[in-house]
């Protein structure tokens, strides 16, 4: 009897998906003949789509950028030739009523002068901003002449926060011991610094302008970026962003000499801005070595990509080899650019090769490349010494490739709840092929932190294999001497 009623489920289960496999069959016709029937390709045009994804990218962020009449032509003009170029939206400068300018976007503010603290001056400036573009844009920067800031991951973090609701973004401060008290702060009180820059959003800026007159009454202390922070705190009941992170994205250098020197730091790494930058050289050198920081990291993901079509097409019996030349379908190539033309993509062959020690086979025994050791002196068979000191460039190299070892070991240490420091180099084994690049093989001694759970500090040691590949063309031009 059991098995009869089994058979009788399966039987009626069999012909319930039948049925529904033929109505979900129908269902997909009838959208398939409604849908022909309402496009128009004729008719459709993709400007306006472009045009709506440019807009919304425009108008994501406002910045306004404090300054003074004696500065509109030093700092404030380093700051608009730099990043304020880059903004994703649009940038503004505020001054005291005199100062006027021909080569920056400058409104002088009524009834205000250059005069420290600048209370009065950055609240009209939040004044400005929202009477004229509060339904604009979504987010609003207050900052100096003095901050730079990496506006592609400034984009990149408010673009992953709700921007519809109240946000009080920056480094957060509670004051200088000697003076906590002066500023009112109460024990759980904190403000955002101003140096590093201040971002609201729509909502927090609507909610405080209207009692700003109110806020310039009620003032507690010479603190411009802490009355801003009373401010918000009372007609929002939001603080500051609490998070340690802040303090490495929203950087603030104490020293004296502060972005003068060597700039391959950990912290020019990390941080979304930088303050504070008193020179206008300073802010120059600091974009151009911040632009060479792009580019390679925009060729690693070139390289990156080269290497996932190489594998992907690698299931269609494609050899690397073959790239060049092969189409996705017929007439329509994987790589329309030929070699030579501006827009080519790079040689995929090269550039598509697989991480490997051996990707590049050798034909000859003479070809076989040998390995130079690094520990404290360099030893190398090249030289009559085969034990010499390591040559300044070759200790640079090394520190860059640490530097980038070390942020993607920890890019998602947070929500890995754990982080690991590096100590020391015991030793390196590389070697360099002129038309494919570096090999290095790199002994570590790291500290692994757990913070989360059972925390611990472990010190461990790694061996890490590198490859620095080559991009572009190799081009040689003969010369007659």
């Amino acid at each position: 009897m059991a098995r009869k009623r089994k058979i009788l489920k399966l039987f009626i289960g069999v012909i319930i998906g039948l049925i529904s496999t033929s109505l979900f069959k129908q269902n997909g016709e009838t959208r398939k003949n409604v849908s022909s029937c309402v496009a128009n390709y004729d008719v459709y045009d993709s400007g306006e789509y472009i045009q709506s994804v440019i807009n919304d990218t425009n108008e994501f962020l406002l910045a306004g950028v404090m300054t003074a009449k004696k500065y509109v032509n030093t700092r404030a003009k380093a700051v608009y030739e730099t990043w304020g170029k880059n903004v994703p939206g649009k940038i503004l400068f505020f001054s005291s009523e005199e100062s006027r300018s021909n080569e920056l976007p400058l409104i002088p503010l009524s009834g205000i002068d250059d005069n420290y603290p600048p209370q009065r001056k950055s609240f009209a400036m939040l004044k400005y901003m929202h009477d004229n573009y509060i339904d604009k844009y979504e987010w609003f920067l207050r900052a100096d002449d003095d901050l730079y800031v990496r506006t592609d991951r400034l984009e990149e973090l408010l673009r992953s926060v709700d921007s519809n609701k109240p946000w009080f973004i920056g480094q957060a401060g509670r004051g200088k011991p000697h003076e906590i008290r002066s500023l009112a702060l109460k024990r759980n009180e904190n403000y955002c610094m101003g140096g590093p820059g201040i971002i609201l959003s729509r909502d927090t800026l609507k909610r405080i302008v209207p009692n700003i007159e109110e806020c310039l009454r009620n003032l507690y202390s010479n603190h411009e970026d802490v009355e801003l922070g009373r401010c918000v705190r009372k007609f929002t009941g939001i603080s500051c962003t609490w998070a340690y992170e802040m303090q490495v994205i929203f950087y603030h250098n104490q020293s004296t000499d502060a972005f003068s020197g060597n700039l391959k730091q950990k912290y020019i790494h990390s941080a979304i801005t930088m303050h504070p930058i008193k020179e206008p050289q300073n802010m120059y050198r600091l974009h151009d070595y911040v632009k060479g920081q792009t580019i390679q990291e925009k060729q690693q993901e070139s390289v990156t990509l080269h290497r996932d079509i190489s594998s992907s097409m690698a299931y269609f019996n494609i050899e690397p080899s073959q790239l060049q030349a092969a189409e996705l379908i017929e007439d329509f190539p994987l790589y329309p650019e030929p070699p030579g033309s501006l827009n080519f993509l790079g040689d995929p062959e090269l550039l598509g090769a697989p991480v490997s020690l051996t990707r590049f086979p050798y034909k000859a025994i003479q070809d076989v490349l040998d390995w130079e050791l690094i520990s404290k002196s360099l030893y190398s068979f090249k030289d009559f010494n085969p034990k010499r000191r390591i040559g300044s460039s070759i200790k640079e190299g090394l520190t860059d490739i640490v530097r980038e070892i070390m942020e993607v070991t920890n890019s998602n240490s947070k929500q890995r709840g754990r982080v690991i420091d590096f100590k020391e180099l015991l030793y390196v084994y590389w070697r360099l092929d002129s038309l494919h690049g570096a090999d290095l093989i790199l002994d570590m001694s790291l500290l692994y932190k757990k913070y989360t759970g059972n925390k611990m500090t472990v010190p461990v040691r790694r061996h890490v294999y590198v490859q620095q590949t080559f991009t572009g063309e190799l081009s040689f031009s003969p010369k007659i001497y």
